[in-house]
């Protein structure tokens, strides 16, 4: 079975639809989750991120001498599943493929949503064949070539943007902490540094 991830539940489905041609592409519901089916071929949709960048347990107590802001800027940071369903049918799907092929959009973010993939991909099935598809734009020429001339996916691109989650997530939540408790703010009363502020991605403390 041939498995192609997309970014989305509509680029999914029209991907399927193009990809058929004449044939009739089956949709099915799993958990609320939607793949389309034509032949051997099944494509699912992401919700763009099904994971975030979090740090890892023992980060939560403000006032704890691991947990200061200072601490944060080395903490290690895990992955945390957002969209357990995906997740979940992705995983499932990984297991039954004979190959797969990433489908995320044509961009930095795109390239990382599409390695998170890859990620959770390899975690339920580590021999499976995993290409990439690259388009600019969901139509017939450009989903036809993107197919006939996979390619793999760019790490180094997809690792620009995970720098960039790591460094938002630690200077969001360093200088939320540290603000916070200089003005001895807490609970739902948090003085927020985050992107809209800054530049950086709004922070998930507390």
């Amino acid at each position: 079975m041939h498995v192609i991830v997309a970014e989305k539940n509509i680029s999914a489905r029209r991907i399927a639809q193009i990809l058929a041609g004449a044939k009739k592409v089956t949709e099915k519901k799993e958990g609320g989750v939607s793949t389309y089916t034509f032949g051997e071929t099944v494509t699912i949709g992401l919700r763009g991120h099904v994971v975030e960048v979090d740090f890892e347990p023992g980060y939560q107590n403000w006032r704890s001498e691991q947990s200061t802001p200072r601490s944060l800027i080395d903490a290690k940071t895990i992955k945390v599943p957002t969209e357990r369903k995906i997740v979940y049918l992705l995983q499932k799907l990984a297991r039954q493929a004979s190959r797969i092929t990433i489908a995320t959009d044509f961009d930095t973010e795109g390239e990382l949503i599409g390695k998170e993939a890859f990620e959770l991909i390899r975690a339920a099935n580590l021999k499976v064949p995993v290409d990439r598809a690259r388009f600019s734009a969901i139509t017939p020429q450009e989903i036809g070539h993107a197919f006939s001339h996979t390619t793999d996916l760019d790490f180094a691109l997809a690792a620009a943007g995970e720098a960039r989650q790591s460094i938002d997530l630690m200077w969001g939540a360093s200088l939320t902490r540290f603000v916070s408790l200089a003005a001895r703010r807490g609970g739902q009363n948090i003085l927020s540094v985050g992107r809209v502020q800054t530049g950086c991605r709004r922070p998930r403390w507390p």
